[in-house]
């Protein structure tokens, strides 16, 4: 029990020198746990088969996201102005649907394709935001 408790202890301060190491740098969060998890071999005498496997999931899920390019939405060349929403009574989408709808002219296919919505949840949003203007 002393020797787990040991390595316990010993892996708690490895995670803190860890952490001092990397505060100074720009390191997120994900970078942080792949570095304790790769460094970090004493965690097979502490944690079962189970846990085991469930902290390699995690870090190859984590590799996975870290290696993610986040995609930029295409610009469309509409700019929606935020006093639209300064109504209360309506959602964002309904602000938004009804100001390219009635300013922009465009068709409900056309705005469901920018606000990558389907046609039919277009088309009810408007219908609510006209009843509620009423």
């Amino acid at each position: 029990m002393n020797v787990l408790k040991k390595t316990a202890e010993s892996s708690n301060e490895r995670i803190k020198q860890i952490i001092d190491e990397l505060k100074s740098h720009n390191i997120t969060k994900q970078d942080l746990v792949l570095s304790f998890l790769q460094e970090e071999q004493a965690l097979s005498k502490i944690f079962d088969k189970d846990t085991i496997e469930t902290l390699e999931t995690i870090t190859k899920h984590l590799k996975e996201v870290k290696n993610l390019k986040l995609k930029t939405p295409p610009t469309t060349g509409y700019s929606i102005p935020v006093t639209i929403l300064s109504d209360r009574t309506l959602s964002a989408l309904e602000h938004v649907t009804i100001y390219l709808k009635e300013t922009h002219g465009l068709s409900y296919k056309e705005i469901a394709t920018l606000l990558n919505r389907d046609q039919r949840t277009i088309w009810t949003t408007y219908q609510r935001a006209a009843q509620k203007r009423r």
